[in-house]
């Protein structure tokens, strides 16, 4: 169980590969398949102690060419809650308690990655062209 900062940190170091961070936060870029094709979403995992418990905040940006035009058409969600900041749409999903078990903190910042990945689609699907790198899988990789 996962019980402070440290702790919290500690396991993202381990299990993955972190591009950058702070005082409170790291990121990651977590490359996953969306529908037979390769994704990478960019990930920040927020991370504090408040009143002797541990939160972490699981966030991304949903990369869309009208990021006000997301909340008109205010597309289904499976988690988290969009937030409109500094221009950007970000898909956030908190987790609180005493303790947090990694293996639930692995599968909410998978299901962060994909569902901002998928939004970001399924935008560009409705509204135009999107920022969301896809690629195709290759032959070697099927």
């Amino acid at each position: 169980m996962l019980t402070g900062f440290s702790d919290v940190v500690m396991h993202l170091v381990a299990g993955y590969k972190l591009c950058g961070g702070g005082p409170d936060w790291v990121e990651m870029w977590r490359m996953l398949d969306l529908d037979g094709k390769r994704a990478i979403q960019h990930l920040v995992v927020h991370i504090g102690e408040p009143a002797g418990q541990v939160a972490v905040i699981v966030t991304a940006d949903v990369h869309c060419a009208d990021p006000e035009g997301m909340f008109r058409w205010d597309p289904p969600r499976t988690l988290g809650a969009l937030l409109y900041v500094d221009g950007r749409v970000t898909l956030r999903q908190p987790i609180v308690g005493a303790a947090i078990d990694p293996v639930h903190l692995d599968r909410v910042i998978d299901a962060v990655a994909y569902e901002a990945a998928r939004l970001a689609r399924d935008t560009r699907d409705q509204r135009g062209p999107s920022a969301v790198t896809v690629f195709a899988a290759t032959s070697a990789e099927a």
